[in-house]
């Protein structure tokens, strides 16, 4: 085990908190959090500030325009950047641990490359709001035994007058006694082949499903930084005291009746993440996106382009 860092001035209301001896423990922390969007924005920003030593950023993503509403820290002028990036710059500069070290990568996380870093974390965070990635954290959670934290927010509006019907956002935690992102709904196998084939992302086939499965893009900032919020304190609750932990592995606040929802369930008796546990390796999901190929499929399309 690393040594316990120097106790700096910066932290000394974090220590008052919950000790010093805790914070040792989160400060030897190598954190991975996998989409820095609107949550995981706002889960870097306070892990930074709670003195954790090393963080591994995963997002592909660029900032757009419609993200100004909801991203933390990103400007007008920021339109276009790599998220990792602009999350990274911001937990630089308000980091609080003496020698902080963050990888940002602008990779999917079933990049090989960054599925390899996801692996290196003591813990991840899920931010995503997407099937593939969960997938993926998933197979991680269960086959290598990392804690993943997995939170989102769905909402339901009135298409009548277009008004706020309901909300509601949900945190739990993923290990081999908790139930899978599978078996507590968060997402389905069909969903996986369908992101993996690109219907995902076509909007005639989106068009044409249910218009319960079609998902939505809808949210606010005060509902992902929540979000964020109960996903950092999840991560607190499996810290700081094992007796507390396993009484609350997934909660549902609903933002309309302001209820919380506790739910321990483990995972379904046919699963089939149940033989994946502890076999690392063994079963990492197939269909992992090895750097080398990703750029000969890159340049094959450019050719294609071409082309036309």
């Amino acid at each position: 085990m690393l040594p316990p860092p120097r106790q700096r001035p910066a932290l000394r209301r974090t220590i008052d908190t919950w000790g010093s001896c805790a914070q040792a423990t989160i400060a030897r922390l190598h954190v991975g959090i996998v989409g820095v969007g609107s949550v995981g924005a706002v889960v870097a920003e306070a892990i930074a500030r709670m003195g954790v030593g090393r963080v591994t950023l995963i997002d592909p993503d660029k900032v757009e325009e419609h993200n100004l509403d909801r991203l933390l820290c990103a400007t007008r002028r920021d339109v276009g950047k790599a998220k990792v990036q602009l999350a990274s710059r911001a937990i630089r500069r308000h980091g609080t641990a003496e020698d902080f070290k963050i990888r940002p990568l602008q990779l999917s996380v079933h990049d090989d490359t960054a599925y390899r870093a996801a692996l290196d974390c003591d813990v991840l965070f899920s931010c995503v709001d997407r099937p593939l990635p969960r997938d993926v954290l998933n197979y991680i959670a269960n086959g290598h035994l990392i804690p993943v934290i997995d939170g989102g927010v769905a909402i339901e509006r009135d298409e009548r007058d277009q008004s706020l019907f309901s909300a509601h956002w949900r945190t739990h935690i993923v290990t081999p006694q908790h139930a899978c992102m599978r078996c507590n709904g968060q997402y389905n196998t069909s969903m996986v082949v369908v992101e993996l084939d690109g219907s995902l992302d076509d909007p005639s086939y989106i068009q044409n499903l249910p218009a319960r499965e079609r998902g939505g893009n809808q949210n606010v900032f005060p509902f992902s930084m929540a979000t964020a919020g109960m996903e950092v304190n999840l991560l607190l609750r499996y810290l700081l005291a094992k007796e507390w932990w396993p009484v609350v592995r997934q909660q549902d606040y609903q933002f309309v009746t302001g209820q919380v929802r506790i739910n321990n369930d483990k995972c379904l008796p046919h699963c089939m993440f149940r033989g994946r546990r502890a076999q690392g390796d063994s079963e990492e999901p197939h269909y992992l996106r090895k750097m080398q190929e990703a750029h000969g499929i890159a340049k094959w399309l450019r050719v294609l382009q071409g082309w036309r």
